[in-house]
């Protein structure tokens, strides 16, 4: 599902921050982390970004039928507690 995907790798980014060679500065300034993630979905299937142009032209065209939405993540991560807090959200624009 990708509210589901979203979410995961927004915090497997924190994670990945807070577990890297700079985590223990983060936590020693007590930094919050922001990370998140967004993908596209068209009729129920995540689009990747076109690999040219005619692939390009065929998701625009697609989207004139059937609209689009955007599915983005937003994790803030206190860097000395660990705490999180997340959110998913969608947007759907109509052509």
């Amino acid at each position: 599902m990708p509210s589901e995907l979203v979410l995961a790798l927004g915090l497997a980014k924190a994670a990945a921050l807070l577990d890297g060679p700079n985590g223990a500065t983060y936590a020693s300034r007590g930094d919050l982390i922001l990370t998140g993630d967004q993908v596209v979905v068209w009729n129920g299937q995540i689009l990747e970004k076109p690999e040219n142009e005619k692939e390009a032209r065929a998701f625009i065209a697609g989207y004139g039928e059937s609209p689009p939405s955007t599915v983005g993540s937003c994790v803030v991560t206190d860097a000395a507690t660990r705490r999180q807090w997340h959110a998913v959200d969608v947007a759907t624009v109509h052509f």
